[in-house]
């Protein structure tokens, strides 16, 4: 997974149905957030960090679940970065923190600060201040925001959707994202239903880490292609499907013209024998169309496109934006539980 954390988890899972506002004091509001694609491989969006406010453009990442920010010594970064001594509302908690990822490792100090997105405010959010990371860890991003479950938190804090519910700025801890090509969104609070059609069919969760569901089989074209373990991690910060090796072996040996590259381990399809594939959750299906499986030539002028489909040493599947990209994708923490719903 591009972005997972390998520290040892915490036992607490923050997310959670309860709160200390009731129904009635909640805010009835939503937050809508705009996201730009990256080449397709990244859709971030807008905060706000502090008084005054340090903005930054963030990648909202169901596969991990820290708030991680540069901090001003950072390495390797020319991006925004945040300065606790600039905002009046940051509060030094005199701790330091090592995180690692898929792109990269991390470390710094943590802060608690206001964080606004979608025009709603956190008052008191905690925020890792990153002052070292390894050179590729943004990437095109300069703020990591996590939304997976407390398990995968190395510090206990709650993520951003919780904090906002839990100060009564949220009706609920539930969020939707729309990733495509045009109006692409995250909402906070409620989904938003003008972004897609009918109700959403809902997965129950598998653990108490990940956005994990179990889901029905996959084809290629018509030819059946599932596995025999069938549980996926829905994660908005992996850019592809990962797979078990066996059924990346099985599924390319499928389609005319694809070959493994020896250098990087990657598969490769012809660019112009681009396959279908279709993905069933809960009886609901997914379609991948040939333009959203590829991210386009491995090398200028090649014959061969990047496939949608890589192996992954991890126990289960990961169903990242080639996947999301095609289905409106609703996460309820509260019921613990992933739903997906046709686009409008």
């Amino acid at each position: 997974m591009t972005r997972v954390s390998s520290t040892s988890p915490s036992s607490r899972n923050t997310f959670s149905m309860c709160s200390k506002y009731t129904e009635q004091e909640s805010l009835e509001k939503r937050a809508d957030i705009a996201l730009d694609n990256g080449n397709f491989t990244a859709w971030t969006g807008d905060i706000e960090i502090g008084t005054p406010p340090q903005k930054f453009s963030a990648l909202f990442d169901t596969g991990s679940f820290d708030f991680v920010v540069p901090a001003g010594s950072v390495d390797s970064f020319e991006g925004a970065v945040y300065d606790p001594k600039s905002s009046s509302t940051s509060k030094a908690l005199n701790k330091d923190f090592t995180l690692n990822y898929g792109s990269g490792g991390v470390k710094g100090l943590e802060y608690n600060d206001t964080v606004t997105v979608g025009g709603i405010t956190a008052s008191s959010q905690t925020i890792l201040a990153a002052n070292s990371t390894d050179a590729s860890f943004f990437g095109q991003m300069n703020a990591l925001v996590g939304l997976s479950f407390g398990a995968l938190s190395t510090i206990g804090n709650s993520p951003l959707v919780q904090t906002l519910r839990d100060e009564g700025k949220l009706p609920e801890p539930m969020f939707g994202f729309k990733l495509n090509d045009t109006g692409s969104e995250l909402s906070f609070g409620s989904l938003n239903k003008d972004l897609y059609t009918g109700e959403p069919v809902y997965l129950p969760v598998k653990g108490e880490k990940y956005w994990q569901v179990e889901f029905d089989k996959m084809t290629l074209w018509d030819k059946d292609i599932t596995p025999t373990v069938k549980d996926a991690i829905v994660d908005s910060g992996t850019s592809l499907i990962l797979a078990d090796e066996a059924t990346v072996e099985a599924f390319y040996s499928n389609v005319y013209g694809s070959q493994k590259d020896e250098t990087t381990g990657l598969w490769e399809v012809q660019c112009y024998n681009i396959p279908q594939v279709n993905i069933t959750l809960g009886g609901f299906n997914v379609i991948i169309p040939e333009e959203v499986f590829t991210l386009g030539q491995v090398a200028e002028q090649s014959m061969y496109c990047l496939g949608g489909i890589q192996a992954t040493t991890l126990s289960s599947w990961v169903f990242g934006d080639v996947f999301m990209r095609n289905v409106y994708v609703a996460f309820d923490a509260a019921q613990k539980r992933v739903g997906f719903a046709e686009l409008a």
